[in-house]
């Protein structure tokens, strides 16, 4: 592709994704990953540089990334699944954000902002949400395909899931 189709390209495919006025988990993932493959390659890169070195900056952000995967499982009791990634991530004790508060937009925006994180916040977060999903020891389509994505994004390898 040129860098112009490329352009038209991505485009498109954000055009037929929001085509019924509602983006799916799995259709979220994969234009997050498509982007993330591509944007580097025409001339887009954000290479994550580090601005983030404390939590404290990043804590309403993971906040909502935890609230997010712990709504998109099967857990009975979201919010049991939100703090115990909580609590593989600080001691702080910080309150499940609403839904409305935390959809994809705003997970999608909260995720860019850790992308910036120092490498431990990255690992510590990614660890974060394994154990949000994992809290039910079971792991669904929707959790994978969002681990997926946090793992791309903070550019630290897919951890194993071995409850799934």
């Amino acid at each position: 592709l040129s860098p112009q189709q490329y352009v038209s390209f991505r485009k498109n495919v954000g055009a037929v994704i929001k085509a019924n006025h509602k983006v799916s988990v799995f259709e979220y993932v994969v234009h997050k990953l498509l982007v993330l493959a591509l944007d580097g390659e025409f001339g887009k890169p954000d290479q994550g540089d580090v601005t983030f070195h404390k939590l404290d900056d990043l804590l309403s952000d993971a906040a909502c990334v935890l609230a997010q995967l712990a709504r998109s499982g099967k857990h009975l009791k979201p919010a049991k699944a939100y703090f115990a990634g909580l609590a593989a991530l600080t001691d702080r004790k910080v309150a499940m954000p609403g839904a409305n508060q935390c959809r994809l937009s705003h997970f999608d925006a909260s995720l860019n902002r850790l992308r910036h994180a120092s490498p431990k916040l990255k690992r510590d977060m990614l660890r974060a949400s394994v154990s949000c999903v994992l809290h039910n020891h079971h792991v669904s389509v929707e959790e994978l395909d969002l681990i997926r994505a946090i793992s791309a994004v903070l550019d630290c390898p897919m951890p194993p899931l071995s409850a799934c």
